[in-house]
This record gives C-alpha cells, structure tokens and sequence, in this order.
C-alpha cells in the first residue's frame, strides 16, 4: 500500500487481483476520515505492487501476470480509468517505484523490479484526455543480469516519506 504524495488517497493492492483506492479527508479539528473511492480488479494474477506518480494522481500496479498498468484518478468523476500497459515482460512484477518529473507532469520513469531479480527502468509520457493519442511507454535501461539479484525484487514496507 502507498499513500499519494498530498496525501488525499490511500492505494492498497491485494492478492484477490484487486487495487482499492481510498479517499482521506481531514477536518479543522485535525481528525482523519476516509472514504472508498473504488475498488476494482486490476490484473489477472495476484497483485503485488503500486507506485503514485509524484506529481499527480496517476499510479502503477503490478502483477504476478507479468504486467504494469498505469491508472489515473479521475476526481471530478470520482473513477479510476486506465491510462496504459506496459509491454508484458519476462517474469512477474514484485516492486515498483515511480519517478515523476515536475516540469513535465504526465511523464516519469518507472522502476520496475521483478520475481527473477531483474530490474528496468521505462520512460512514461502518457495523455488523460479520453481517446486522445501519444500515450507510449519506452525501455531505457535493462540492469546487466549481472549486476541484478539472484532472487525476488522486493519493495520495502515501511516507505520513508519526503
């Protein structure tokens, strides 16, 4: 589970194939309320792993399907739509971490950590506005095998904030 970087949501993903999202809201008097935003089956397998865009609502899940997809939070519509898929890669998807880049908010580059301890980095650049092109989603790096794990790509539990 993640929270977004302002903070107004919570991501959890979950074994049932699942991504929920919930919405968090704090009153004057410094008291936390949440709401479920949505909850919607997201892969085919287990999923294992999420990451926020650090400059927006746009987030990634990760599968034991062997796939990222990447989601926006449509808060006027108070929906989750899906934004793209990555091309399938060659083992399953056991961490993510996203790094957005300020100046340009729909684009970021993605590490991607898997089962087989590979990891990759992917260039985003994607577009919200419904049937509008230039979503695309590029490899940049492959780390050497080499110079990989020899086992599972994990993502820590305990993210330490900025």
């Amino acid at each position: 589970m993640e929270f977004s970087h302002d903070d107004h949501f919570l991501l959890t993903v979950s074994r049932d194939r699942q991504f929920s999202i919930f919405t968090i809201t704090r009153t004057g008097s410094g008291e936390i309320s949440y709401s479920l935003l949505t909850r919607q089956e997201g892969h085919k397998r287990i999923i294992w792993s999420c990451s926020w865009n650090p400059h927006g609502h746009e987030f990634a899940t990760g599968s034991r399907d062997k796939i990222v997809k990447i989601w926006a939070v449509e808060k006027e519509s108070s929906s989750v739509k899906q934004l793209m898929t990555l091309p399938q890669l060659t083992s399953s998807v056991t961490a993510l971490s996203w790094a957005g880049l300020p100046h340009r908010r729909n684009n970021g580059v993605l590490a991607v950590g898997m089962e087989n301890g590979q990891i990759e980095l992917w260039n985003l650049s994607y577009n919200r506005q419904d049937n509008a092109p230039g979503s695309a989603a590029a490899l940049l790096v492959r780390v050497d095998p080499f110079k990989c794990h020899a086992s599972t790509v994990n993502q820590p539990s305990g993210m330490e904030r900025k």
